[in-house]
């Protein structure tokens, strides 16, 4: 989600990136979970916002569309938070949200 933001430099490199998730949770075991990348120099200039979630990419208009649709997708698809990302999924889950 947001704590592990991946901030591209060019719109080209969002499949390469998809790409390289999907290619490392192949490598330990797992299958890729929602993501959240976004096009920009920084993360203080961002430009694009896509989610890749259940083999589709969105492009959506703001951060704040692409966090909201990336975390509900972990409820609608049943998934898992990364482990690198577990402990802010539950934070989000448990003061931003009714689900319990």
């Amino acid at each position: 989600m947001i704590s592990n933001l991946n901030v591209l430099q060019v719109a080209g490199e969002v499949l390469n990136k998809i790409k390289k998730r999907e290619n490392y949770y192949e490598g330990i075991g797992a299958t890729l979970q929602p993501i959240m990348l976004v096009v920009g120099k920084d993360k203080t200039t961002i430009t694009e916002c896509y989610v890749f979630a259940a083999g589709a990419l969105w492009k959506l208009g703001s951060l704040m569309q692409a966090l909201d649709v990336c975390f509900k997708s972990f409820f609608a698809l049943l998934a898992s938070y990364p482990p690198e990302e577990y402990h802010l999924g539950c934070l989000c889950n448990d003061c931003c949200t009714d689900f319990r």
